[in-house]
């Protein structure tokens, strides 16, 4: 298995990030859970899930994963939601229009839903769902990924050595 491309963090036990108590080193970057689980048996690791802040050089150790990260809403805000198909995207650009509406308001919503579905017409829907934030475009997420990051936190599934 090619590992120069894979990244490497050190593990700390502490909760804060802070270097001390050294663990081990962390290893990261790969494209799916097979690969990882190869990895581990190559060099005498675990498969783990290792999660960290922005600006943290070490990372901290949170469990063993069965499968890669699936986004979910839960994992975001009250004002995000996840679409994962076409037909999902269609539903929730128009679900405002209302018959009770006034032509001017119906037009304004169907024109902000034909922007949202217009910014979304090269989403591969097999791999890729998009996240909404207060019904507007926020980004493209992987349906399943090897790291998740939110806000201020990152989370990566990978191998840790233990020193």
């Amino acid at each position: 298995m090619e590992t120069k491309n894979l990244s490497k963090r050190e593990v700390t036990g502490s909760s804060n990030g802070y270097p001390e108590p050294r663990v081990g080193d962390f290893f990261f970057d790969f494209d799916n859970l097979d690969q990882a689980k190869e990895y581990a048996d190559q060099v005498g690791g675990e498969v783990r899930i290792a999660s960290w802040k922005d600006g943290w050089a070490n990372c901290t150790l949170q469990g063993t994963p069965y499968e890669e990260f699936t986004p979910s809403d839960d994992d975001y805000g009250d004002d995000f939601h996840i679409i994962d198909s076409a037909e999902e995207l269609k539903v929730t650009a128009y679900w405002m229009i209302d018959e009770s509406m006034d032509d001017d308001e119906k037009a304004a919503w169907k024109e902000s839903g034909d922007d949202l579905i217009a910014c979304c017409a090269d989403i591969n829907w097999e791999k890729d769902s998009v996240l909404l934030h207060c019904g507007d475009f926020y980004e493209t997420v992987a349906k399943k990924s090897m790291l998740f990051h939110y806000d201020t936190k990152t989370s990566v599934i990978g191998v840790v050595v233990f020193s």
